[in-house]
């Protein structure tokens, strides 16, 4: 009796040794494998590496370094905005004046009559006796140019509130571009239109029609600026000038100077009183010297 109680004691307890082993096995086989850093075998190698291969693969960051190139052998670096050669520059103004020998008058007629017709036809033939009394007076056709010619209507605003303008007449013109190539000439010509019928002066300005020579002498003159210039930089660094390396130059045409004509030059006593000026040519050059 004590016999058969022992055996199924032990046949009982084996069974439940066998069934706890095979809990614990199917637990470890659905649980994610861990890898373990113990050295495995051939089987066990290929197993994690298999396990390894279908993780997420992690981002590599790459680092890309950027160096500066050696120099050059036998060649120094220039700092940017630096002169390889020891130079100075300096601006240098000079400017000269001339005497106007030529005038532009622009002038003409301008009329109003109660039709366009009546208008444009008086102020042609006002036009037309202008033209005359100037090419009588000595200017040349080929001086003589039309400016514009214009006709529009004149409105009256109505008194009434509300109500539309009131067409008036008609203005007409005709101006012409006179060039006299004697100044002298000016307040004798202003004269001599207004007597033909001219009512209009738009405007009279003067040139000179060759400003070569005030140009060389302004240029001569700016130059000589820029070297005094120079010159007292240099010897204030304790060097002298050397060759010129550049010269960049830029002209204006300056103000205009009072210039009186010269006694008897303006005409009688009635005659327009015209003063053509002087004009200021002005020459700007910027010159590089080497400094020794």
């Amino acid at each position: 009796m004590k016999r058969n109680l022992g055996s199924a004691l032990a046949v009982g307890a084996a069974v439940a040794i066998s069934a706890a082993l095979m809990v614990s096995t199917t637990s470890a086989q659905t649980s994610t494998p861990i890898p373990t850093a113990t050295t495995a075998g051939a089987g066990t190698a290929t197993a994690m590496a298999t396990e390894v291969s279908t993780m997420t693969p992690v981002p590599t960051l790459t680092t890309t370094l950027t160096t500066t190139p050696p120099p050059t052998p036998g060649v120094t670096p220039v700092p940017t905005g630096t002169l390889t050669a020891d130079t100075v520059t300096v601006d240098g103004t000079g400017q000269a004046s001339i005497a106007p020998d030529t005038a532009v008058i622009e002038l003409g007629v301008q009329n109003r009559a109660i039709s366009a017709s009546a208008a444009l036809s008086q102020t042609n033939v006002q036009a037309g006796a202008l033209i005359s009394a100037l090419v009588a007076a000595g200017v040349q056709r080929a001086d003589i140019q039309t400016l514009s010619v214009n006709l529009f209507p004149v409105y009256t605003p109505s008194q009434t509130q509300g109500a539309p303008p009131t067409l008036t007449g008609f203005n007409a013109s005709n101006v012409v571009r006179v060039r006299a190539h004697d100044v002298s000439m000016v307040g004798s010509l202003l004269d001599t239109a207004v007597g033909a019928g001219a009512n209009t002066i738009q405007g009279v300005r003067f040139e000179v029609s060759d400003p070569v020579d005030a140009q060389s002498r302004a240029r001569a003159d700016a130059l000589t600026n820029a070297r005094q210039k120079a010159e007292q930089l240099a010897s204030l660094a304790g060097r002298t000038l050397g060759r010129i390396r550049a010269v960049v130059e830029s002209s204006s045409p300056g103000q205009t100077i009072p210039f009186a004509l010269a006694a008897g030059g303006r005409g009688g006593a009635n005659t327009v009183p015209i003063e053509p000026g002087a004009q200021n040519v002005q020459i700007t050059v910027q010159v590089t010297w080497e400094l020794r």
